[in-house]
């Protein structure tokens, strides 16, 4: 960055953050455009009817009852994916129905450690890993959750937090 991009930073008339994080950290370099923050947006037609709860649940042999947490999101090491199966096997002692679904797709190979730790700690059964999933497919997943779980060591802007709460997920 300070070797090749510092000229084409300085040559725009502003830098577009989405996020105060990012800012602070555009703003560390001193680059001649000011930083400034506008928000992602968010359609929230898609989450205004929900469809109905239990379609994913069934799909991954998950009880009705059962209490569902859902991650969304890349499947990378800067999402702490394999905290979050450690994290859910201290949950899954506790409560023995809960399940963890975690959708997205795997950049780099997280997912598939995060796999094989679910096997070693034998959750297997109670982990499912989806793949991407979107549209359709990600609102019936928002439909069939209880809460969001997020453990990214950063995010400028996570939009699925946004998403979440749109979804009215805690």
């Amino acid at each position: 960055l300070a070797l090749i991009e510092r000229r084409l930073m300085n040559g725009a008339s502003a830098i577009h953050c989405t996020g105060a994080m990012e800012q602070a950290q555009l703003e560390a370099w001193r680059f001649k455009p000011p930083p400034f923050i506008v928000q992602n947006g968010l359609d929230i037609a898609p989450f205004q009817q929900l469809p109905a709860r239990g379609e994913l649940r069934q799909t991954l042999g998950i009880p009705a009852d059962a209490p569902v947490s859902l991650f969304v999101g890349r499947l990378h090491k800067m999402k702490r994916v394999g905290s979050m199966v450690r994290a859910f096997a201290r949950v899954a002692q506790e409560l023995p129905s809960a399940h963890l679904v975690i959708a997205g797709p795997d950049e780099d190979g997280s997912g598939q450690d995060a796999q094989e730790q679910a096997q070693t700690l034998g959750l297997s059964d109670r982990v499912h890993f989806t793949g991407l999933l979107t549209g359709p497919g990600l609102m019936q997943a928002y439909a069939d959750a209880d809460p969001l779980v997020l453990l990214s060591r950063r995010e400028n802007f996570g939009m699925v937090a946004v998403e979440a709460m749109a979804a009215d997920l805690p």
